[in-house]
């Protein structure tokens, strides 16, 4: 008669004292392994950002906004795994410890282990569903946000007035005596230019009255249009120098595709997910069942 009480008591996953145990078993395993693992990501993906800010220019202040919206991305994937390490590791400790061995003899087989971490498994699954619908698109439009928002801030303000830069890992040094606005939001204008590039191991010098930085709205490379200049191929003294005079030459400084993990962002990711349910096309359709 007791053995029967005690088994109608565990068939009860909320009051149970066997079910409590090993709800409460799994939600530690549950946050020891979600820590764990979110910290490896977290190393992983504080190198990729910094790695990335170096080539876009990134401000220091949007790193770590960066970070964490990256973060709330792959949580979902974060919390099944954990999951489900923590159940096979709760299982595990029952039969290390022979404390699954005293609940078979009391008729608690597999099929109410599962009934007792029911509770745990649907908050879970409850707090999956809405991150995957509705924080996760959120997140990638807010790391969107700040991606675009540092781009057009490079796009205006990397060329300095009376300081030598470079650009494209050296390849191109830089100086302007002046620099003020253009007429548009992206665009500069400049006065006195020198400019050294590395072309094919081959140096070339280029002096320039006028130049006015753009991006090109296609390839979103930055150029640099110089106007009434020189070109110097070769040092003086080589055999193959040359000299080029021109009225207007236009010069790449900053490579488009270097750029584009910036604008790889896919409107359709920022779309909640019940947004995409009455959605048409291919590529919403793929969202939605992926997610």
């Amino acid at each position: 008669m007791q053995t029967q009480s005690a088994f109608r008591q565990a068939l009860n996953p909320i009051n149970s004292i066997i079910a409590k145990y090993l709800m409460r078993n799994v939600l530690l395993l549950l946050l020891a392994v979600f820590l764990v693992i979110a910290l490896v990501i977290f190393g992983n993906q504080l190198v990729l950002v910094f790695k990335e800010s170096l080539k876009a220019g990134i401000p220091i202040a949007d790193l770590f906004p960066l970070i964490s919206f990256k973060m709330i991305r792959d949580i979902p994937l974060i919390l099944s795994l954990a999951l489900f390490l923590a159940i096979i590791l709760a299982l595990s400790k029952l039969g290390k410890n022979s404390e699954i061995i005293v609940m078979n003899s009391m008729g608690i087989g597999d099929k109410h282990f599962f009934v007792f971490i029911v509770p745990v498994v649907m908050g879970i699954f409850v707090l999956i569903l809405f991150l995957t619908t509705i924080a996760v698109p959120w997140s990638k439009e807010q790391r969107s946000l700040i991606m675009q928002r540092s781009e057009n801030a490079s796009e205006f303000s990397f060329i300095k007035q009376g300081e030598f830069q470079s650009f494209k890992d050296g390849e191109i040094v830089f100086y302007s005596s002046k620099v003020k606005a253009g007429e548009h939001a992206n665009e500069q204008e400049m006065e006195s230019i020198f400019i050294y590039a590395l072309i094919n191991e081959k140096p070339i010098i280029t002096l320039a009255k006028q130049a006015q930085k753009y991006t090109d709205s296609a390839t979103k490379s930055v150029y640099l249009r110089l106007k009434d200049g020189s070109r110097y191929h070769g040092f003086p003294g080589a055999e193959n120098k040359k000299v080029l005079q021109f009225d207007e030459y236009d010069l790449q400084i900053i490579d488009g595709s270097k750029q584009q993990f910036i604008s790889n962002y896919n409107k359709i990711e920022g779309r909640s997910t019940f947004a995409l349910i009455g959605a048409d096309g291919l590529a919403c359709r793929c969202s939605r069942f992926w997610r």
